[in-house]
């Protein structure tokens, strides 16, 4: 028995270091994301010309993501790359574009020569603004970013003009039938070529959890304050009328047992595999509502998707913030990332 205990908490060490690997990867990646989203409107702002850099179409090997390497005007740069060779090479590119101005240029770098590849390139793209007017395309952009709404920014260049002929904003997916794999940073780039333009995709990737709070309990608020540093968008509801079937993880906690109970029926009957429904209780309290459900028409099928007590049972702190914390950690890891 003992034995089988250690193998269990061993098992769920690993889960959670597991769980703790894919948070800093999508928290770094949401970080990514919105820091460049944010730097663009600054420089806007700053009505100074600038150059941003997208690196994209690797080919070989490379440690990195597709996506902007860096933004640069004659006041400042601002990097998202790591490798400094890198981001030297692409640096002094975007300088001499800032000198003689063009709406786009293209170079195929060697990643082998300046980021200790042995093989590989890939293709940066260079996009001018003169910043005298701020565009719509990006308020939009970040508009649906913070609501967190997936989104791929299209912008296509003439090639023998080198000016811009359109830029334009399409929701997930865009083309379901294009071979390109999505990277689990969030954000795939790359282009696409036709006899007269260049297109230049950044699909900019949600890869946040939505949770939907069910209640006024105070444990609610501790969950929402862990998960606003983690990749996890909370939505407070206090009915079942409130956009519910949209949300497919449901934590039901209210202070009152029978509205607790009215939320777990009404919810299960409808729920299907892809639901993740749990209630704050205890096992006693599990159980008398187990047997309730089945007498009221909920199947053996539907009440496995109930999670009571919801949370891991190896947390096994009363403290609201340790209740909250419990919860979280069962959702990152029941999460498919």
């Amino acid at each position: 028995m003992e034995r089988e205990k250690k193998i269990l908490c061993e098992t769920n060490a690993l889960r959670a270091m597991l769980a703790i690997s894919r948070i800093n990867r999508a928290s770094r990646s949401g970080k990514i994301l919105m820091e460049w989203l944010s730097k663009l409107h600054e420089y806007f702002l700053d009505e100074e010309p600038f150059v941003v850099a997208t690196a994209c179409n690797y080919r070989g090997s490379s440690p990195e993501a597709p996506g902007v390497a860096l933004i640069h005007s004659n006041k400042k740069t601002n990097r998202f790359t790591s490798s400094d060779f890198r981001c030297q090479a692409i640096l002094e590119s975007a300088a001499e574009m800032l000198l003689s101005p063009t709406h786009y240029q293209t170079e195929e770098l060697a990643l082998g020569m300046i980021a200790g590849d042995d093989n590989g390139n890939c293709d940066v793209i260079y996009e001018y603004f003169d910043a005298k007017v701020y565009p719509d395309w990006l308020r939009k952009l970040r508009t649906y970013s913070l609501e967190g709404v997936s989104s791929t920014l299209i912008r296509e260049f003439d090639l023998t003009t080198s000016d811009v002929v359109r830029t334009d904003i399409h929701h997930q997916p865009y083309n379901e039938d294009r071979n390109v794999p999505h990277h689990p940073a969030g954000i795939n780039c790359w282009t696409n070529k036709t006899t007269t333009s260049l297109q230049l995709f950044r699909e900019i990737a949600n890869d946040s959890i939505v949770v939907a709070l069910l209640g006024n309990h105070p444990v609610a608020v501790d969950i929402q304050k862990q998960c606003a540093h983690l990749p996890i968008k909370t939505v407070r509801l206090h009915s079942l009328a409130e956009h519910l079937p949209e949300h497919r993880i449901v934590i039901i906690m209210t202070t009152n047992h029978e509205l607790d109970y009215q939320f777990c029926e009404a919810i299960l009957k409808k729920a299907d595999d892809d639901y993740f429904i749990g209630c704050i209780g205890s096992k006693k309290k599990a159980q008398i509502f187990n047997n309730r459900l089945l007498q009221n028409g909920v199947s053996k099928s539907q009440l496995k998707q109930l999670r009571m007590p919801v949370g891991l049972a190896e947390i096994g702190g009363k403290q609201n913030a340790v209740v909250a914390a419990s919860i979280v950690a069962q959702i990152l890891i029941q999460h498919k990332w």
